[in-house]
């Protein structure tokens, strides 16, 4: 999945929780995610879940969205997360 980051079926966007920079990444209905925590020259697996509640899909639907549209970062597939700490 995390090497599929950059494929229609999955997507992807950043955000902070509680002061820390995350990497999520979901299949394209939101089911199931991938929460990586970015470091200074890695990335770590935080957690990756079944996300089983309708509304907790709609909520991680509405941050990619936001995120897509705030400009926040560029989607291009330079910036997708590796898992090769580069």
């Amino acid at each position: 999945m995390i090497e599929a980051a950059s494929c229609n079926r999955v997507k992807w966007w950043k955000n902070d929780r509680k002061g820390q920079k995350r990497i999520v990444i979901a299949i394209e209905d939101f089911s199931y995610v991938v929460v990586l925590a970015e470091r200074r020259s890695y990335v770590l697996l935080w957690t990756a879940y079944c996300v089983e509640h309708l509304r907790r899909r709609q909520q991680l639907e509405k941050e990619y969205e936001t995120w897509k549209t705030t400009g926040a970062a560029s989607t291009d597939d330079a910036d997708a997360p590796s898992t090769h700490g580069g």
